[in-house]
């Protein structure tokens, strides 16, 4: 059944077989209107090119039926069209191929999206950083957004400290490559990852799944939705984790490394009259991690600096010694507004968001029983964002969008402190460091069909940006005293970016493309800098050229993607870590510039009927073209020197030479029911965190597979499944002041899962 949206109606198309059909074809659609009151869903048709072409994403899912692969509809360029006419490099997930793929949270993205690398290993917990073809931001620090935006729902979240979110009821996930600024503005150097959550439907319905797993691992989850009134309709959600601790810390006999954490959402959709739909989303997140990345495990070789204080460690990554255990409680809080209004061939949008989140943490910073070194922090943020746009909805040859977009946000630390030498000579540092963000941008796009086939795109952005920064260093120890600050330093951005694109079909099932993009992400302040007079760092710009092809052949039984591009990136901001004195200090700095170019693509084959196999890859290489003056850290056996290098010429730092991806999914019946067997190997090669040979992530692959049983009425699922199934443990390491030690990756895992429908 497939929904669809026809004179601002909601209608239905169902797949009915030749043999019950005049139909030349071997499947026609049966398509019915439902009445004008009936709700509309987020999925739309608005154009010809949203009904032309069909997609699917790259990585498994359940097969589809023998007529071909099975088609997504994308909002990339902010209105509803099939990925494969969309001339962008997309990875576009549905929400049963996430599953299928063992895909739980936006932290397991990079699985099954070749080019995308989401490091644990820089941030030492649940902080997602994303990085896309290269492209991507170091710093964990408050202020400091990612250079890879993240939506939910076509909402722009700036915490990177709360978007490790559990994907449930998710309707598709959209990985866009390659500078997004001209529609997406707000620091999509590198691209952005758009969640699409399922929305309500008129239809009662629902779900209901438990699992459990490997080291008592529950997942509970519940979605419901259903009319409320003949123009209302609602929807709930809930998501728990508790569970999954496969670490023990042998200094207090405790477990760490699982996730206790839970999520409800709410939504509305109210079609008051015909012209006017509102939707209302709530969400409320709460997550505690004992996270196991920086597990306090020390390289053989290399005893840490409180070892010398009688202070015992581990060399084995789940069984460190450590006096302060890692610890991480986070809470958000997002809410949302979208209200449309449908002219005649015009549609208004405007999308209004705020969102309120707390961070808090715990970490032994020299991985060792004695109190040498610990650090306890709580970051603090809220936000609030505008967007309005006008959209054209006919069927010219002249598609347009124009709009504004305001965003003002607080985050920073309250505070950040460092224990020092407490069993010593115990001295306590505070740091108490807003940063405030303002920005204002208008934009607009325009495609224009300049013959049958072929059309041209042009897209500018202007972007202002105010970034101030508030901080302040006092020492509990010594009654609160201020030691460094108050500091308000402050400076505005200005930049102008754009889009431009050719694209033309060179047959039914066949795009090719070219794109000059332009990406922009402002200057920021480090937080924990409090030197008289600061400077932030500058801007970043990133000139992206791009060439693709996006095919279907073999009755569409058959479809290849292949995309190449070369950036140009100036202005690279980079966080490293400066070390001596048994202190570090975090440094937020401007690499001068870098080259990157690579080739990027993805496979879908359906050989035989139930039958899929997928597989997705990137090829990239990339150099600074001027990093002088890199400050790093060289470890070596029992050693830790700091380090000043001429960093020109290097491979950039998280930019892997190859990622990829290969699934497959069969489903057949079986007696009263079906069998689906899903796969998925991801893997990535070896890079680095930071400059020297201190900080690093070896070449790792991740090996995920299910068994599920379906009844014939599809009412009821049993699987079985194991992710990580090559049990990959030790797969890098990192260095800071005082120890150098292991990231892990959680091992072996394995259980089942039930689940309803109705």
């Amino acid at each position: 059944m497939i929904r669809f949206i026809a004179n601002g109606r909601p209608g239905y198309c169902a797949v009915v077989p030749q043999s019950l059909l005049a139909s030349s074809s071997a499947l026609a659609l049966m398509c019915l209107s439902a009445p004008a009151s009936a709700q509309s869903t987020a999925t739309t048709t608005t154009s010809a090119d949203a009904t032309a072409d069909s997609t699917v994403a790259p990585v498994a899912t359940p097969a589809q039926s023998p007529a071909g692969v099975q088609d997504i509809i994308v909002t990339a360029e902010r209105r509803s069209a099939r990925l494969q006419s969309v001339p962008i490099s997309i990875t576009a997930v549905t929400g049963p191929a996430l599953v299928a793929a063992g895909v739980r949270s936006t932290a397991d993205l990079a699985q099954v999206t070749p080019g995308l690398v989401l490091p644990t290993g820089i941030s030492g917990g649940p902080v997602l950083q994303p990085f896309i073809r290269g492209i991507g931001s170091t710093s964990t620090l408050p202020g400091i957004e990612a250079s890879v935006a993240t939506y939910v729902d076509g909402v722009y979240s700036s915490d990177k400290f709360l978007n490790v979110i559990d994907l449930a009821n998710i309707e598709r996930v959209e990985v866009l490559k390659g500078p997004q600024g001209t529609l997406y503005g707000r620091n999509a150097t590198g691209g952005a990852i758009n969640i699409i959550t399922q929305k309500p439907s008129e239809i009662l319905g629902g779900t209901a799944s438990l699992s459990y797993g490997r080291f008592g691992e529950v997942v509970e989850k519940g979605y419901l939705t259903g009319p409320v009134t003949s123009t209302l309709a609602a929807s709930v959600s809930v998501v728990a984790r508790q569970g999954g601790d496969f670490s023990r810390n042998l200094f207090s006999g405790r477990e760490f490394g699982g996730v206790h954490s839970w999520t409800v959402n709410g939504q509305v959709a109210w079609t008051p009259i015909e012209r006017l739909h509102v939707d209302l989303s709530g969400t409320f997140a709460r997550r505690r991690d004992s996270f196991s990345a920086n597990t306090g495990a020390q390289i053989p070789g290399a005893p840490p600096v409180g070892a010398a204080f009688g202070g015992q460690y581990s060399t084995d990554p789940r069984h460190p010694y450590v006096d302060v255990e890692t610890r991480l409680n986070g809470r958000g809080y997002l809410g949302s507004g979208r209200v449309r209004y449908s002219l005649d061939n015009i549609d208004l949008l405007s999308v209004t968001a705020y969102k309120r989140g707390t961070f808090k943490s715990t970490l032994d910073a020299d991985n060792t029983s004695f109190p040498l070194e610990s650090i306890a922090y709580k970051v603090k943020s809220h936000s609030f964002s505008q967007e309005i746009q006008a959209l054209s909805t006919s069927d010219s040859r002249f598609q347009w969008i124009v709009g504004g977009y305001y965003f003002r946000a607080r985050e920073g630390y309250d505070p950040f402190t460092v224990v020092l030498s407490r069993a010593l000579s115990p001295t306590d540092l505070s740091y108490f460091s807003f940063v405030r963000t303002e920005a204002e941008s208008v934009f607009g796009q325009g495609t224009y069909e300049l013959f049958p086939g072929t059309k041209l795109t042009a897209g500018l952005r202007y972007n202002t940006e105010k970034k101030s920064l508030d901080a302040s260093l006092v020492s509990p120890t010594f009654g609160n005293i201020v030691i460094g600050g108050p500091i308000s330093p402050s400076d505005r951005f200005r930049k102008l970016t754009w889009r431009f694109s050719v694209d033309h079909k060179l047959a039914k099932d066949v795009l090719v493309y070219a794109s000059y993009n332009r990406g922009f992400k402002s200057g920021s302040f480090n937080v924990l800098d409090l030197t008289p007079g600061v400077q932030g760092v500058k801007p970043e710009v990133l000139d992206a050229y791009e060439v693709g092809v996006k095919s279907q052949f073999a009755d569409r039984k058959i479809q290849l993607n292949l995309a190449g591009y070369y950036y140009d990136y100036k202005n690279i901001q980079l966080q490293r870590v400066a070390t001596g004195g048994g202190t570090s200090q975090a440094v937020l700095e401007n690499a001068a510039s870098a080259t990157l170019y690579g080739l990027d693509g993805d496979i879908v084959v359906i050989p035989i009927r139930g039958l899929q196999l997928s597989g997705g890859f990137n090829l990239e290489h990339s150099n600074y073209d001027s990093y002088v003056g890199a400050s790093g850290v060289n470890t070596g056996p029992g050693t830790q020197i700091d380090v000043v290098l001429d960093y020109t010429g290097k491979q950039l730092l998280v930019a892997p030479n190859l990622t990829f991806n290969v699934g497959g999914s069969y489903k057949f019946d079986i007696g009263p029911g079906s069998i689906l067997l899903s796969a998925n190997y991801s893997h990535s090669s070896f890079y680095r965190f930071s400059p020297g040979n201190g900080q690093f992530t070896r070449a790792f692959g991740l090996l995920n597979g299910s068994i599920g049983f379906t009844d014939s009425k599809e009412r009821y699922t049993v699987e079985f499944w194991g992710r990580n199934l090559t049990n990959e443990q030790k797969i890098g390491e990192y260095a800071s002041a005082v120890d150098i030690g292991y990231v892990q990756h959680q091992p072996l895992s394995y259980g089942f899962t039930v689940s309803t429908k109705f």
